[in-house]
């Protein structure tokens, strides 16, 4: 951390993991652990973090200051410098969230279901916080076929290029 007059720098780094179990989630760089959130007790994700089972998607934020945890209608916000829970994001009508992808400042967020089901959505919300849309009205991309596909999305990564979105359903 640098301080110059009134401005700090924050310096994130790279090459970090985050594992979800029961209890928490665990931050990992290189060989070690760098710090955990715990998810029980007075932060509980309101008993919605673990529901069924599957595996809990997570995905970094483009500057590796927060870490997004998808659940059941909600997605989780930890802010990585003082590694607590900021926020949980109400999917409007959300489901099963089954996957989570960055691109630049956007979240992009799978439904999907484990038995079966319809109307799962792709959809993508704004994650810069100048933004007047931040974490919130997100819009819904349409047109892919997804709200037919009986499980709907079961993962999702953007290539290389930044700007291809591959989807599995």
């Amino acid at each position: 951390m640098e301080f110059g007059s009134n401005t700090a720098t924050l310096k994130t780094y790279p090459d970090m993991a985050a594992t979800v179990t029961r209890t928490g989630v665990t931050l990992i760089r290189g060989k070690g652990e760098v710090g955990q959130v715990q998810l029980l007790g007075d932060v509980d994700f309101d008993g919605e973090y673990l529901i069924g089972s599957k595996v809990q998607p997570v995905v970094f934020s483009t500057d590796l200051s927060r870490l997004y945890v998808g659940g059941n209608g909600a997605i989780y916000v930890i802010d990585l410098v003082g590694l607590t829970l900021v926020e949980k994001i109400r999917v409007p009508a959300g489901s099963n969230i089954h996957s989570l992808a960055m691109a630049g400042d956007l979240l992009i967020v799978g439904e999907g279901y484990k038995y079966g089901g319809s109307g799962s959505r792709i959809l993508v919300y704004q994650t810069n916080p100048a933004s007047a849309s931040y974490h919130q009205d997100p819009v819904a991309l349409q047109g892919a076929g997804i709200e037919q596909a009986p499980f709907g999305v079961s993962g999702m990564i953007v290539g290389p290029d930044g700007r291809t979105l591959v989807v599995v359903v």
